[in-house]
């Protein structure tokens, strides 16, 4: 119960921040990009702490996902100061959760998976909602690739779920 009462509260703190783009009618890529480097700091950082192989190689996949990302901002001529300091963000809302689910992963094995198992499939929630969005098609495609890698994601760390 406990899990599903995190899982909700991080899918409505990333949501939340989402559907306030869409109403503006505008996709936030600048928080986007700053998902997808939550995700990569934190596996990083449980990398380092379990050196489980799933987050030295979802790390590098997430990379990947914010050099998408990126690729809109600057096509769209977004101006954004690019944080390359691990755990650093604009955002306060992402900045108070990446300190919390970093938190959560450094008790244990087990608990590091879990956190990787709410951001996939808080990314796949988000990543969803922003493609009914009407964007530009380059955008679209660059979207649908994010969600399928973090459903490849979501079923790794599903798969490693019962090792512990």
């Amino acid at each position: 119960m406990n899990n599903v009462i995190k899982i909700i509260a991080v899918t409505f703190l990333f949501g939340i921040q989402m559907i306030a783009a869409q109403e503006s009618s505008a996709i936030d890529y600048r928080y986007l990009w700053e998902e997808e480097k939550l995700a990569h700091d934190i596996y990083d950082a449980l990398g380092e702490k379990w050196d489980l192989r799933i987050f030295h190689n979802i790390k590098q996949s997430e990379s990947r996902h914010m050099e998408s990302v990126e690729v809109i901002i600057q096509t769209k001529q977004i101006a954004f100061e690019l944080f390359s300091e691990r755990g650093k963000f604009h955002n306060q809302t992402l900045q108070k959760l990446y300190d919390r689910l970093l938190a959560q992963g450094l008790q244990s094995p087990k608990e590091a998976i879990e956190v990787g198992r709410i951001i996939e499939e808080t990314d796949i929630a988000d990543l969803e909602l922003l493609l009914k969005a009407e964007i530009p098609a380059y955008e679209k495609q660059i979207l649908e690739s994010l969600l399928f890698a973090s459903k490849n994601h979501l079923a790794a760390f599903k798969r490693n779920a019962n090792r512990f």
